[in-house]
């Protein structure tokens, strides 16, 4: 979600493995071929007719935005709440997977802060979208981030994603669902082979980074732990 409609890129939309944009093309030629790339992969080619038209100019508007996408930008972290996440050598923070490990702990009504090492590996989040503070293309001035080069104004401060690739700080508040929040490289072959992780969103504080976060214990296993029974 971006808040300057319409934006021209400045290159190429670098658009994330598993990452989703709407993107209008402007054809400058009549009864020609486009290729759409990938990585260097042509994965779609957009031909044109030989009619050509007089293109209007898009007229710029702001969208209203729900409740759990308020602008952050302005919006200090919570106490403990600004943690980092590297996704690199296919792990996340040094670790593979475990089912009952935690990379962060949050809660909800918190303003979460992470800052985001994903150069070549997508970040993507489940539940919570996270808006962009600083980095990224932004301040790359373009280059190339998650295998793919591309525009430095794709990625701008005040954007909201699920799935970014480079480097920068991302703040998101959990305003309603707690529980497991799933992280991980956007690349199923990266993800299938441990790169995930995740984050915990208790109802009440405090925020924990890394190491000083607990295992988690579903609420189930607990009653069960509690009641005598051994949990596996």
């Amino acid at each position: 979600y971006i808040r300057d409609f319409p934006r021209s890129l400045s290159g190429a939309a670098p658009i994330p493995a598993g990452g989703r944009a709407d993107v209008l093309l402007r054809c400058p030629n009549a009864d020609a071929a486009y290729p759409v790339t990938w990585d260097g992969t042509t994965i779609a080619t957009v031909i044109t007719g030989e009619t050509t038209k007089a293109a209007a100019d898009l007229e710029p508007w702001s969208p209203s935005y729900p409740s759990y996408l308020q602008d952050l930008r302005s919006t200090e972290p919570s106490p403990n709440c600004s943690c980092e996440t590297r996704l690199d050598r296919e792990e996340v923070n040094g670790h593979l997977f475990e089912e009952d490990f935690v990379l962060h702990q949050s809660f909800l009504g918190a303003v979460v802060e992470r800052s985001l090492r994903a150069r070549d590996h997508p970040y993507h989040q489940h539940v919570y979208p996270f808006q962009v503070i600083s980095g990224f293309g932004h301040s790359e001035g373009g280059g190339t981030r998650g295998g793919q080069s591309g525009a430095a104004n794709y990625e701008m401060p005040g954007d909201w994603h699920d799935t970014i690739a480079g480097t920068g700080i991302v703040r998101y508040q959990p305003s309603r669902f707690a529980g497991k929040v799933m992280v991980h490289c956007h690349r199923l072959d990266h993800e299938d082979k441990g790169m995930m992780s995740m984050e915990v969103v208790r109802d009440s504080g405090p925020c924990t980074c890394g190491s000083a976060a607990t295992r988690w214990i579903s609420p189930i296993a607990l009653l069960l732990t509690l009641a005598g029974f051994k949990y596996l």
